[in-house]
C-alpha cells in the first residue's frame, strides 16, 4: 500500500506540492544584496520585477488608513517575507516608489499626507493585487493584504 496513491486525493497531492514549490522558490527569489538586513525593510532598485504569474486581483473600493504602512499574508494568516510593494501613479500606471516586505510580511512606504494612493503587491507564484488606499487620520494605522497562491 502506498500513501501517496491510496489516501491523498489528487487535488491534495497538488496542493501540497505546489506549496512546497512556492517555498522553496520564494527562499531562492531575492539575490543577497536585496534583501533587508537586521528585519528592516528594503529598497527596491529602480529597473527589479517579479514575472508575472497567476492571476491578479483589484479591489474596488480603497482601504482606509493612516499612513501606507501594512503586512501582507498568507491566506489563513501568516507574514510573507519578500513581497514586492509598489506605490504606483494613478491608475496604477508607472511605479513611483517599491520596498519589500521584512520577515514578517511588515511593509512602510512613508507617506502619511491625505489622499489616495494606488498599490500594487507580487510576489512570484503568487497573484498580483492591486489596491487603493485612502489615508485618513483617523483611521487604522495600516492595510492588511492577503496575497493569493497562484493557480
Amino acid at each position: 500500500m502506498d500513501w501517496k496513491t491510496d489516501h491523498c486525493p489528487k487535488r491534495f497531492k497538488r496542493t501540497i506540492a505546489q506549496v512546497i514549490s512556492v517555498l522553496a522558490l520564494v527562499s531562492l527569489v531575492m539575490a543577497p544584496d536585496v534583501l533587508a538586513q537586521g528585519g528592516n525593510v528594503a529598497r527596491v532598485p529602480e529597473d527589479f520585477s517579479y514575472p508575472r504569474y497567476g492571476d491578479s486581483a483589484q479591489f474596488q473600493e480603497p482601504f482606509a488608513a493612516r499612513n501606507l504602512s501594512g503586512q501582507v499574508i498568507l491566506p489563513g494568516g501568516g507574514g510573507l517575507e519578500k513581497v514586492l510593494v509598489e506605490l504606483m501613479s494613478p491608475g496604477w500606471k508607472k511605479r513611483v516608489d517599491a520596498v519589500f516586505t521584512d520577515a514578517e510580511g511588515h511593509f512602510d512606504l512613508n507617506r502619511s499626507t491625505k489622499g489616495t494612493y494606488y498599490l500594487r503587491f507580487s510576489l512570484l507564484y503568487f497573484g498580483l493585487v492591486m489596491a487603493k488606499v485612502k489615508i485618513i487620520k483617523k483611521a487604522a494605522k495600516g492595510v492588511i493584504i492577503e496575497l493569493p497562491v497562484a493557480n
